[in-house]
């Protein structure tokens, strides 16, 4: 009776610690990611029949850049959430993209290999190392010449075979390094080797009855995020500026993210969201400190490419009926939020967690375009084709570079910044070589004089502009004046040449409008005056 009770007590026991470890595996799939600036917002969904009672409910294979704080759990049936927990799993093995599978099983040959190749070069140089200690003969030893000579013949046969198989070991050790090398860069290229542990989360639920249920998980991971960029294409001069907006998406959250509803979003939730708390001000009075002061000076590359222009457009009446095909930008609705603008795109895409940036379409707009020739002759003789876009600010722009294409040539870049105060968007489509530009020095004013404690210094520059083309331009000066940082220096304007002159910054502006073949010219005149005792320097 007592053993009897005894065991069962110990099944009871048994049974209640498999019924607390009730666990089930879910299988989910990824709905839809909200990719942030720099995180991303993965929606997942899981279906089961749950038996009644309480359940611990596993989802895993999941990205290990999850952010606990921002996990959400809800479902639909006939049961209760209870609790959720996120966890690290170091050990069923990460989910591998196909492409890996192959490259990691021949990097694990050519690992292999390369041990053996260097288990053999030791071998080989043991081998060699105990003839040689070995190859001295006494002189008391009993050998004769014939056996002197058999020796000889084994040293140099054995010694000559050892020097060959090291050879061609060592040649097998360097080709073994290649490859290895060469397989590891290869599956850095698709994201292997990151990261190699996984998250689960834990769902504990309680239902009454056996029911169907329907887990809804969210999530955000870091590394993944996208970056606004821009294509700018224009026809010719005259017409509308075409711009393509697009995402530059990116991931490397050990997540394939494979055809899956994308939303783009402006949000940036790893930003500060608490409102500053502000303090009183106080102001001291210190002691004035000698600081050392200096300048610094930016540096930039320019493209240059020929603007090419009068070039004709030919279509015969096929290409006439041909449309233009659809992008994603087709299918792209976009919303704002109070905090954030968010672009939905319709069609599924892919994007492999490997970490290289995939351009997705977000939406295209004709934006009327003024196109004009600027030239600025003290730093470049040379008059560059622009076009200015204006009323940019009301498409939404985010910050990001801009590729230009001018009649099918990418011409360079720019970059669209919608808090710049200009409420006029300039691009540049390169220089044209058909309108020459010169800028010279006025010998004939060119002077210097000393007036009492001063020196007094004239410029005098002219410049003239000839239009090659057989078409009329308009084109656009822009010439710097200097501008005195010294009370002892005083800059006097004597001539701006019918210039627009802006005191603050010092430019010169002119707008002139040149037939085919026409030259004209502009000249400006200045003097500075400052102490005779003193240097100055222009720049």
């Amino acid at each position: 009776m007592k053993k009897g009770l005894m065991l069962f007590i110990f099944f009871l026991g048994l049974a209640q610690l498999s019924a607390a470890q009730d666990f089930i595996e879910l299988s989910s799939e990824i709905e839809k990611v909200t990719v942030f600036l720099n995180q991303a917002q993965i929606k997942r969904t899981a279906s089961k029949f749950l038996p009644e009672g309480t359940h611990t409910l596993v989802i895993s294979n999941l990205s290990p850049n999850i952010d606990p704080a921002s996990i959400q759990v809800s479902g639909k049936g006939a049961f209760t959430i209870l609790d959720y927990k996120h966890q690290y799993d170091y050990i069923n093995p990460v989910k591998l993209n196909p492409e890996i599978k192959p490259l990691q099983d021949s990097l694990n040959y050519y690992k292999q290999a390369l041990k053996l190749a260097e288990k053999m070069k030791f071998v080989y140089d043991s081998e060699q190392q105990m003839i040689l200690n070995n190859q001295q003969v006494n002189n008391d030893s009993g050998f004769d010449i014939e056996d002197l000579d058999d020796l000889a013949d084994y040293y140099r046969t054995r010694l000559s075979d050892i020097a060959r198989k090291t050879i061609e070991n060592e040649n097998k050790i360097n080709y073994l390094n290649r490859r290895i090398s060469a397989l590891t860069n290869q599956l850095r290229e698709h994201g292997w080797g990151s990261n190699q542990k996984r998250s689960k989360i834990m769902i504990e639920v309680a239902s009454k009855i056996r029911t169907a249920a329907k887990i809804e998980l969210s999530y955000n991971v870091y590394q993944a995020g996208w970056k606004p960029g821009y294509e700018i294409y224009i026809d010719e001069v005259g017409k509308p500026v075409k711009m393509n907006f697009i995402a530059n998406v990116y991931q490397n959250t050990s997540e394939e993210w494979e055809n899956v509803q994308l939303v783009l979003s402006t949000e940036n939730p790893s930003q500060n969201k608490n409102i500053p708390d502000l303090k009183p001000v106080k102001v001291y009075i210190v002691e004035p400190a000698t600081v050392s002061a200096y300048k610094g000076k930016g540096r930039g590359l320019a493209m240059e490419r020929k603007a090419e222009q009068n070039t004709a457009l030919l279509y015969d009446d096929e290409e006439k009926m041909l449309e233009d095909a659809l992008t994603a930008a087709d299918y792209t609705s976009h919303y704002e939020t109070y905090t954030a603008f968010n672009y939905e795109i319709a069609i599924p895409f892919t994007v492999h967690s490997d970490g290289k940036s995939q351009k997705i379409p977000i939406r295209s707009a004709e934006i009327p375009a003024l196109y004009q020739y600027l030239t600025i002759p003290s730093k470049v003789q040379k008059a560059f084709l622009i076009a200015k876009v204006g009323e940019w600010e009301k498409y939404s722009l985010q910050p990001g570079n801009a590729r230009i294409y001018f009649q099918e040539m990418y011409v360079g870049q720019s970059y669209i910044d919608p808090s710049n105060p200009e409420d006029t968007l300039i691009l540049s489509l390169g220089a044209d070589d058909n309108i020459k530009i010169s800028r010279k020095r006025d010998e004939e004013y060119r002077d210097r004089k000393i007036m009492g404690g001063n020196i007094k210094e004239t410029f005098s520059y002219n410049i003239e502009v000839r239009n090659n083309k057989n078409i009329s331009v308009h084109i656009e000066i822009k010439e710097a004046l200097p501008l005195s940082t010294s009370d002892e220096v005083k800059v006097l304007v004597e001539n701006k040449g019918n210039a627009r002159y802006d005191e603050k910054t010092g430019f010169l502006t002119w707008q002139l409008a040149l037939k085919p073949g026409e030259k004209q010219s502009v000249s400006y005149k200045y003097f500075i005056e400052y102490p005779k005792d003193k240097k100055i320097k222009i720049q």
